[in-house]
């Protein structure tokens, strides 16, 4: 059986099992100890390999990060700035939307009894420091040649992102909010466009987000649609860009669909020949691209599903294929939509409007093991595979375009 030895400030020694330690309530009490401390107990956490003690310690350290200046962090952990010019304007340049949105407060660090010696710790403990920053703090954290190497060398990971017009801006370590200013008015912070890019360039680098929403209404968003796209999401939503259109088409797409496993996008450039290879795509696991969402037009619809075999004949579905089933989901004239399942995993949803107006939404979605990702629009698991299908006609491609040889199906229409 392994023991360690743990001493707090008042001197108490606790000589505890190795294992009970790393589970032991009584861990977080013995932080209450001055920075001496501290860097002891992290240092043996991380000699003896107590992974809980020198997760609470590393913690503890990324709190005396927080909401500080540069010039503060030097301060509370006796950093010299060694930074060149040139670093220091790219750091500058990278947090000055930051520095606008969320100002550091004024601490009085003359008051610190004694500096934490971040830099006697070796790297890997500093790079989990770094790792439980909210990414305000780790930008900040940047205040010598040595923290803006491992910075750089380091992945983090963010769950929401959200870029939206506006001047309401947050940041949790669960949530950033970003708010874009017009460009030409700089009515909300005094960011110019350069420094929104340096800071979407600096994310894309080593930072993941889990869901990426952007939503610019009276934003010029063409100049940094490049480096929202260039930001490793595994789920992207882009909506609300005004009458634009987003510059997407048939070659384009595998740049938006990279690594990706949600892509929900508005008005694009997007034809039904590109929408069929992206099934092709998705339908094959080929990408893994699982759903994707955009604002299509009525022929670019009835194109792609003719392309895969269903058609509307005289207000009835047709299909060329006998893997089809159709649902139609009533929920009034607007919140309709039609589920048309294809195959043992394959399922598009349209608005029902689409059908008798010019645009709608379109959902292409891969299933697996019959179970859908969650928070899709409309989607709903169990009326799409607990229940029969509706009016589908098959025409069989060896037969011609005689309707004596049609076979309908029920009819089932879910209210």
């Amino acid at each position: 059986m392994s023991f360690v030895t743990l001493t707090s400030a008042e001197g108490q020694c606790f000589r505890v099992d190795k294992s009970i330690a790393q589970q032991s309530h009584t861990v977080s009490r013995l932080l209450e100890i001055g920075n001496e401390d501290l860097f002891d107990l992290i240092t043996a956490a991380n000699y003896l390999e107590i992974e809980e003690i020198l997760d609470i310690g590393c913690k503890k350290v990324a709190d005396k990060f927080k909401n500080k200046s540069p010039a503060d962090i030097r301060k509370t952990f006796g950093i010299v700035d060694d930074l060149s010019n040139e670093e220091d304007e790219q750091i500058r340049m990278e947090s000055a939307y930051f520095d606008c949105a969320f100002p550091a407060a004024l601490n009085d660090c003359d008051e610190i009894e004694m500096v934490f010696r971040l830099l006697d710790l070796p790297n890997e403990i500093i790079s989990i420091v770094f790792r439980k920053l909210n990414i305000v703090d780790r930008f900040r954290a940047r205040v010598s040649k040595r923290l803006n190497l491992l910075e750089q060398q380091g992945k983090y990971h963010i769950k929401q992102l959200n870029l939206i017009s506006g001047n309401y801006s947050t940041c949790s370590p669960e949530k950033l909010v970003i708010a874009m200013c017009n460009f030409d008015e700089n009515v909300c912070f005094k960011v110019n466009k350069e420094r929104y890019i340096a800071l979407l360039q600096k994310i894309s680098r080593n930072t993941s987000v889990d869901n990426l929403t952007m939503s610019t209404f009276h934003l010029d968003h063409t100049e940094l649609m490049s480096y929202v796209n260039s930001i490793s999401t595994r789920e992207l939503t882009i909506t609300n860009l005004g009458t634009g259109q987003l510059d997407v088409d048939k070659d384009s797409l595998n740049e938006w669909t990279r690594e990706r496993e949600s892509l929900y996008l508005p008005r694009t450039k997007l034809t039904g020949v590109g929408l069929v290879s992206l099934y092709d795509d998705m339908a094959n696991s080929k990408i893994p691209l699982r759903r994707f969402r955009m604002d299509a037009k009525s022929p670019t619809l009835f194109y792609f599903l003719r392309i895969i075999g269903i058609t509307l004949v005289d207000n009835k579905f047709v299909s060329t294929r006998t893997d089809v089933r159709i649902i139609v989901e009533v929920c009034g004239l607007i919140g309709s939509k039609y589920f048309f399942l294809i195959g043992d995993n394959m399922v598009i949803t349209t608005d029902r409007s689409i059908v008798q107006y010019d645009e709608g939404k379109l959902w292409i979605e891969r299933c697996e093991d019959n179970r859908s990702l969650m928070g899709l629009p409309g989607y709903k698991q169990d009326i799409l595979f607990n229940s029969e299908p509706l009016n589908v006609v098959f025409n069989y491609p060896n037969i011609l375009n005689s309707s004596s040889y049609y076979s309908y199906l029920t009819i089932h229409i879910l209210d």
